[in-house]
Formats: C-alpha cells, sequence, structure tokens
C-alpha cells in the first residue's frame, strides 16, 4: 500500500513525507530493511519523491532518515551508493534546506 500511494500520488508532498516516514520506520527492522530493497524496491520511490519535493523539507528529512535506516545493512549501503546514486540527492536535500536542522541530521546520517 505504500509504494502503491507514492506511486499513485508522485505531486503530493504529504503522501510522499507520511510514505517515507512509514518506510523509515519499517526499516528499523533488520529484515524489513533487506526486503525493502529488494522485494519491494522502494529506493526509487524515495528518490522520486525527493526529487519531486526539492523544497519540501519534511519530505527531504522523512526520505533522508528511510535511506539512513536502509544503509545500515551493508548490502544496502552498495546498492543506495552504486545502483541508486542517493549521495546528489542526500547532498542537494542539505544545500536546499540549509537551516532546517531536522533534515542536516537526517542527511549526515544518511
Amino acid at each position: 500500500l505504500i509504494c502503491d500511494a507514492m506511486k499513485n500520488h508522485p505531486n503530493r508532498s504529504n503522501v510522499q513525507e507520511k510514505a517515507c516516514g512509514a518506510l523509515w520506520n519499517l526499516a528499523i527492522n533488520s529484515e524489513n530493511k533487506v526486503k525493502l530493497v529488494n522485494d519491494y524496491n522502494v529506493v526509487p520511490l524515495i528518490c522520486d519523491a525527493m526529487k519531486n519535493h526539492p523544497n519540501r523539507s519534511n519530505v527531504q528529512e522523512k526520505a533522508c532518515g528511510a535511506l539512513w535506516n536502509l544503509a545500515i545493512n551493508s548490502e544496502n549501503k552498495v546498492k543506495l551508493v552504486n545502483d541508486y546514486n542517493v549521495v546528489p540527492l542526500i547532498c542537494d536535500a542539505m544545500k536546499n534546506h540549509p537551516n532546517q536542522s531536522n533534515v542536516q541530521e537526517q542527511a549526515c546520517e544518511a
């Protein structure tokens, strides 16, 4: 349902924010980290949310938080950098929201 909501409402920042927040929470669990990346392919959805809503600090914060939790797994970390190229998106979030401490914190952790 989360992935469907993200796919069906890419331009609704509130949907993207809540979905990224839900993925952030789900990715706390070690098994979920792997499933979310390999089975549910959530990383492109998170990246799209970041690209579609660069000026929405809440979306950027939740997206970076989700990426952070997903990257705790070593295999995911390599995929996030090499396959999904998330580093420029994280850097953009930091550049676009220099005074938003929540975005800065989650981006640094990611």
